[in-house]
């Protein structure tokens, strides 16, 4: 599966490409900010029975530095799309 974000295709492989890169440099997955812990955040990509930060692994797939957009509706909706489960954290 294939969508755009900001001008950018995405697609499934990209955001499974992220996802391994993400447990090969967070054995834990909170290690990353504390990210469940953490009320900023409140939604998780979840993949396999663990959770995601949605928006650190769109920006993964895509390069589209985590600055330049905002998580929750426009972030969640691409995964979606390419047909991953986003739930609330």
């Amino acid at each position: 599966m294939e969508t755009i974000f900001k001008g950018e295709s995405v697609t499934t492989e990209n955001i499974l490409a992220a996802i391994r890169e993400f447990d090969g440099q967070y054995s834990d997955s909170n290690s990353y900010d504390s990210w469940l812990e953490n009320e900023t955040y409140k939604y998780a990509l979840e993949y396999r029975g663990k959770r995601y930060p949605c928006k650190y692994i769109l920006s993964q797939a895509t390069g589209i530095d985590i600055l330049e957009f905002g998580g929750g509706n426009p972030t969640n909706s691409v995964l979606r799309k390419l047909g991953f489960h986003v739930v609330d954290k």
